[in-house]
């Protein structure tokens, strides 16, 4: 009988850690499953506290890749003789510079293509002009049609990219020749870095700068001031009420290219090239014409381009082409393209002049 009781006792009695583990699995049991005063049961919302950890993990690792993203901006802003030190330390027997200098000439080249898209897609005829009427009785757009032009198309291109483009190239030659500039890019050719450089910058902004006033002419469709000269129409002939606005097109003319270029008024585009391209030319010899013989040369040949540039826009109100809010508009925008291009490049700003700076005539690196 002791021994049945003894026997009976030691299976009732279980050892410590299985009485742990059994209280462990009840105390679980009754957090899953506790009651509130109305005897449902509710949940310790363990699926909360999860989504809210992901969340968390989340909101960390767009930390870190913000916080990476601001490094290598940083190490992009940095000087660059000190990067070029640590990889001439990295790679001893290999040019450091050519591969980023590769990426940043191709980056540039399809920069450029980038912005001439929108323009020769306006050239292409691509994209048509917005129709827009006009008000019977409007006095703005009966001038007369002059067929000839004091300053035609041929003669902005071929002038403004020439002017600027030879005195940009002989201005580098200069500097290579006399100054002792060097290269950093792949091609150690250093003419050939130089110029495509800078021509390549002055480039990037007659792209950027036609294709804004393209869109434009074509967004807008603002009628120009011998537009009822060119569709061969009077406000006699179609009739209409004074003050009343007519929608309907009632052109006579059978050549519709004349037509849609009646309908590009806004904003003058000889304006806008004219102004860029000689007030980008007049930031370069700021930057570049240092020569302390002549004081007055510089800002004298300055005020000569700024003056071709005005004079090519007021010839397009004599030649009835743009109205002066056109030209206007686009003396506005050339100036700010000119301004905008060297800004765009950390190392060449019209408003850096240290000796670090290319814009500095005392500059040795190209």
């Amino acid at each position: 009988m002791q021994k049945f009781n003894s026997t009976g006792t030691h299976g009732n009695t279980l050892p410590r850690d299985a009485e742990l583990q059994l209280r462990l699995a009840e105390s679980a049991g009754a957090g899953d499953g506790k009651e509130n005063g109305g005897g449902k049961h509710f949940l310790s919302q363990p699926e909360e506290e999860s989504s809210f950890c992901t969340k968390r993990r989340m909101l960390v690792c767009l930390d870190v890749i913000c916080l990476l993203v601001d490094v290598k901006q940083l190490a992009r802003t940095r000087g660059p003789t000190n990067s070029i030190l640590r990889l001439k330390r990295k790679l001893p027997n290999r040019q450091p510079t050519s591969d980023i200098t590769t990426l940043a000439l191709n980056s540039r080249a399809r920069l450029q293509e980038a912005a001439s898209i929108p323009f020769f897609a306006c050239e292409l005829k691509a994209v048509t002009p917005y129709k827009r009427g006009f008000f019977c009785g409007d006095t703005s757009i009966t001038y007369p049609f002059v067929p000839s032009e004091a300053i035609p198309d041929s003669l902005l291109i071929a002038g403004g990219i020439a002017i600027t483009g030879l005195t940009i190239a002989l201005g580098e030659c200069y500097r290579v020749r006399f100054r002792g500039v060097y290269s950093r890019a792949f091609v150690r050719n250093c003419y050939v870095s130089c110029l495509y450089k800078e021509l390549g910058s002055f480039l990037f902004g007659c792209c950027v700068g036609q294709s804004l006033t393209n869109m434009a002419k074509l967004s807008v469709g603002r009628l120009r001031p011998n537009f009822l000269s060119v569709c061969n129409i009077t406000y006699a002939s179609i009739n209409c009420t004074p003050g009343s606005y007519v929608s309907q097109d009632y052109c006579n003319q059978p050549n519709g290219k004349m037509v849609e270029e009646a309908r590009k008024s806004f904003f003058s585009g000889h304006a806008s090239f004219a102004m860029y391209t000689m007030l980008y030319l007049a930031f370069y010899l700021q930057a570049r014409l240092s020569w302390r013989g002549a004081r007055l040369l510089r800002p004298l040949v300055q005020f000569l381009l700024v003056m071709i540039a005005v004079y090519t826009g007021l010839s397009r109100i004599s030649d009835y082409r743009h109205h002066p809010t056109d030209v206007l508009t686009g003396f506005i925008q050339g100036g700010l393209t000119a301004y905008w291009v060297p800004c765009a490049r950390p190392d060449l700003s019209p408003t850096s002049m240290s000796l670090e700076s290319p814009l500095s005539s005392q500059q040795t690196v190209c």
